[in-house]
């Protein structure tokens, strides 16, 4: 999963560096390269959690910067400041198909410590 992530990274930064240049764009192209990394960083922290606690709370960081990611990509499609919508509605695509991984590992990770207790 980890190398997935960077890909989806690696794939909205190419994303950003093929937008047009608007005001709008500006904006969103730093939100947009924080929260895709942040994705990544968040999930990749959460591997090395001390605790079942902190691995739920790190993934869900992750799963949040993940939804984030996909609305601003949403937002850059619709006001059209895509050049490459193609590439768009692959990252769109990936961004949901993580996302069912993220609820999976979450629900996974909640059942288990409920077990715990």
């Amino acid at each position: 999963l980890e190398t997935r992530l960077i890909n989806f990274s690696v794939g909205v930064i190419r994303l950003t560096e093929g937008l047009k240049y608007t005001e709008a764009s500006k904006v969103l192209r730093n939100q947009l390269l924080r929260s895709s990394t942040s994705v990544t960083l968040n999930y990749a922290e959460a591997q090395n959690a001390q605790s079942k606690k902190e691995f739920i709370y790190k993934v869900s960081v992750a799963f949040k910067e993940l939804r984030e990611t996909k609305v601003n990509m949403m937002i850059i499609s619709e006001a059209g400041l895509a050049r490459d919508r193609s590439h768009m509605e692959i990252l769109l695509k990936e961004s949901n198909e993580l996302a069912a991984i993220f609820t999976a590992i979450l629900k996974t990770a909640k059942n288990n410590l409920q077990l715990q207790k």
